[in-house]
């Protein structure tokens, strides 16, 4: 093969490419002799052909490097170009069906060759958004068996999907490939798995994996939980109506030297209010203001709404005052609550002038 020959056909293509000249760069490539048309060569041509949307011109170039036996064979960087172009494509247009982007991955193993990890996780990604995990599942086992995969970011991509669809023991069974594999799993790893456990009220299931995380009995850390981890967690146990555990987490949070966020509060203040313990909601909400935590529009949205519920509308009125003046701004749901909440204790003067606040801001015509 003759070096400077490639190098000046890819030197070519590229001038024809800027130039928009499509034809011509192909009509090119298929003019220079099978030597001089090595990988780097074809993997020129096919990148021109998929951004000006020739799909089926540059999958026939593909073809001759995925034969067995093929002199130019792909690589990784074929594999970027393909993948990268095929799954742009497939969001806009839908033009390559999802099991043939599957196959491609296999024929580009069965050359040891596999897309990256942002890619993978792309692709993996895109067949669990259709709901397709069986066959996100086939893709990553391909991987796996190629010992192609290191990272973890396309097994978080499929324990989503996995997640929304409530295969928990299809999300085990990956934990345990990755361990199989060495591959780490990381903070998102655990969130994921806890975050779909909570969802579907598998609490002390979540609390054993988050107990895992921690290193279990052996207390040998595997991944330290960050705060999006104890909210989630919190959030799970307040829903149950553990309103102690949940607080409990809390203090570990602190201990961990992770500090509560807006999110923490609102989490435990409305399933405080939720399960009915609106006064512990109220004296813990003051505690966080006191250690300089101050609530957002959502807080004092949630204990409105929970005193209007008791009908105890003249704290309602002092949280929507607090609010105010705290610069919040309370939405139409708020003022919809307070005025029914007036309404049924026969406040009907308080009820139109919150009324004419509602006007005021432009809620109501």
């Amino acid at each position: 093969m003759s070096r400077p020959a490639a190098h000046n056909a890819v030197h070519l293509l590229r001038r024809l490419g800027r130039a928009g000249m499509v034809d011509e760069a192909l009509a090119a490539f298929s003019g220079f002799d099978s030597h001089t048309k090595n990988t780097n060569v074809r993997n020129v041509i096919i990148d021109l052909l998929l951004k000006s949307g020739r799909l089926d011109s540059a999958l026939n170039v593909l073809d001759e490097m995925l034969l067995p036996g093929s002199e130019f064979r792909p690589n990784h960087i074929t594999a970027d170009i393909v993948f990268t172009k095929i799954l742009k494509l497939n969001e806009s247009e839908g033009r390559v069906k999802e099991d043939e982007i599957a196959g491609l991955v296999a024929e580009f193993g069965e050359h040891h060759v596999v897309p990256n990890p942002i890619t993978l996780t792309q692709l993996i990604s895109m067949l669990c958004r259709s709901r397709n995990t069986d066959l996100a599942w086939n893709v990553l086992d391909d991987v796996f068996m190629r010992n192609g995969l290191k990272d973890a970011a396309p097994c978080n991509a499929l324990l989503t999907g996995l997640g929304k669809k409530r295969e928990f023991e299809k999300m085990n069974l990956l934990i345990r490939k990755m361990k199989d594999m060495n591959i780490q799993p990381n903070v998102i790893t655990f969130g994921i798995l806890i975050n779909h456990l909570c969802k579907f009220r598998r609490i002390d299931d979540a609390l054993e994996v988050f107990d895992k995380m921690k290193g279990g009995k052996k207390k040998a850390r595997v991944v330290a939980p960050d705060a999006i981890t104890y909210n989630t967690l919190i959030d799970g146990l307040c829903k149950a109506g553990e309103i102690e555990t949940a607080h409990e987490l809390l203090n570990e949070m602190v201990r961990e030297h992770l500090a509560p966020n807006v999110i923490t509060i609102n989490t435990l203040v409305d399933g405080m209010c939720k399960h009915g313990r609106i006064s512990t909601a109220l004296e813990f909400f003051r505690e966080m203001q006191q250690k300089g935590l101050k609530g957002n529009s959502v807080t004092y949205t949630v204990f409105i709404n929970a005193f209007c519920k008791v009908d105890d509308i003249d704290k309602a009125m002092k949280f929507l005052d607090e609010m105010s003046k705290a610069g919040r701004y309370p939405d139409a749901i708020v003022y919809y609550t307070l005025i029914c909440g007036l309404a049924r204790a026969g406040r009907l003067d308080d009820a139109s002038f919150i009324t004419s606040k509602l006007k005021e801001v432009m809620y109501l015509n």
